[in-house]
């Protein structure tokens, strides 16, 4: 699990600065995160914040990207409401059965 440090750093862009050295919460962060950062290059992962900005950044160079994922959504969420449920159609019970007393 990542440090709420670590977040607001790279979602500010930057790596964790350690302050003026009187926090050692940050110190600790600002020594621990190029480490991190290279564990995770290393085994090819990312982190949630890295899912979020990585989103970002294809959408911002690739905008012919971002209009598909617009049609699909917009698309697939206007479907959703004209489907009908299972259970509305007959095919499957609303309410589980209940026994007769």
């Amino acid at each position: 699990m990542s440090s709420p440090r670590f977040s607001k750093a790279k979602n500010e862009d930057r790596d964790p600065d350690p302050g003026d050295g009187s926090d050692p919460y940050a110190i600790l962060a600002a020594e621990v995160f190029p480490r991190y950062d290279a564990a995770l290059r290393a085994y090819n992962a990312v982190d949630f914040d890295d899912l979020l900005l990585l989103t970002l950044r294809l959408f911002r160079q690739h905008p012919e990207v971002l209009e598909q994922w617009r049609k699909r959504v917009a698309t697939s969420s206007s479907m959703s409401f004209r489907t009908p449920m299972p259970c509305s159609t007959g095919s499957l019970p609303c309410s589980p059965a209940r026994k007769a007393t």
